[in-house]
């Protein structure tokens, strides 16, 4: 089974609270992949102080995101985010 897994991303993380996508304090950050790779989810941040969770899809046209189809990705975590608050956000270029 896949497991969530923290990742070497360089991300900017006052860009990212600029945007108020992340208004806590981040104790992991990472994305996710399934076995078979085709479940994909771009960002995911926690806070484990206040079990605060954001699960994120990030694409460079805003056209191409789906906040249903996130949602669907984000079942495949539920069980390891279940003591988490987790709102799901979108992000594209325009958001920069």
């Amino acid at each position: 089974m896949a497991s969530v897994e923290s990742s070497n991303i360089d991300i900017s993380i006052n860009t990212f609270a600029r945007l108020n996508c992340i208004s806590f304090q981040i104790t992991f950050i990472g994305n996710y992949w399934d076995g078979e790779g085709e479940n994909e989810i771009d960002f995911i941040a926690l806070n484990d102080f206040d079990k605060t969770a954001i699960v994120a899809e990030v694409k460079r046209n805003p056209e191409k995101i789906s906040l249903q189809t996130l949602a669907m990705k984000t079942t495949a975590v539920q069980k390891q985010l279940s003591k988490y608050n987790v709102p799901l956000k979108t992000l594209s270029l325009n958001d920069m």
